[in-house]
């Protein structure tokens, strides 16, 4: 990018074509990835191409704003929810044996109410090792997950979830456990990335039946 006399950093994309796809970057210095700068969110910027311009990329390093502008450039958009997958590291039952594949409809949750998704796998065995996001569309662009690093999910608890966060850590103490995860969507708000929820529940397996012991004499009866 070159900076220009008021201090800020631009770059053009000359004739860029129409695309229905969104597109996404970041702003980074010193070419690595110690330091960047997307949206207000700290998210990739996101934008649509609806008819072919030139778009140009501006930061302000004093605001550490970023900006994308073009005649055909749309930026306030919100991709429509086609499908929602859980994707994680599956093995055995848990996510289906499928590992980190958001484009894998084994792992597509079921839409139960407007805005809240579901998915329950059954005989999921020991493990504290388990990690789930939810991917949006069969990509990672709109995905969620956890708040921080190192999140267990409490077990039957909603807690919140982070747009474009990290893996969810779930615990499973028992084989033959099942588990179901939701997510609830309702009250999510694509401008600030805020207001989706998540609840995982881990149900331990019914114990077997005890049944009481056959008898090893014959009953005597009185004379």
């Amino acid at each position: 990018m070159t900076k220009g006399d008021d201090g800020k950093y631009t770059i053009t994309f000359t004739d860029v074509q129409p695309t229905d796809s969104v597109v996404e970057f970041k702003v980074v210095e010193n070419h690595s990835w110690d330091v960047s700068y997307g949206d207000k969110t700290g998210n990739n910027v996101q934008f649509i191409v609806k008819e072919a311009c030139d778009v140009t990329v501006t930061f302000d390093p004093e605001s550490k704003e970023v900006t994308v502008a073009g005649e055909g450039v749309v930026t306030d958009i919100e991709p429509e929810i086609e499908v929602v997958r859980a994707v994680g590291n599956g093995q055995d039952n848990w996510l289906n044996d499928v590992n980190w594949n958001p484009d894998d409809d084994i792992n597509a949750m079921s839409k139960v109410a407007d805005g809240i998704y579901e998915i329950t796998f059954n005989g999921v065995d020991e493990d504290l090792n388990y990690q789930i996001k939810f991917a949006v569309n069969g990509g990672w662009s709109y995905n969620f997950g956890a708040p921080e690093e190192g999140f267990v999910a409490p077990n039957g608890e909603t807690f919140d979830a982070a747009f474009n966060g990290k893996n969810i850590y779930v615990h499973v103490d028992e084989d033959g456990s099942t588990v179901k995860a939701q997510l609830d969507l309702r009250n999510f708000d694509y401008a600030t990335k805020q207001g989706a929820k998540v609840t995982i529940t881990v149900t331990a397996p019914e114990p077997e039946p005890t049944t009481a012991p056959e008898p090893t004499t014959e009953p005597t009866t009185a004379p």
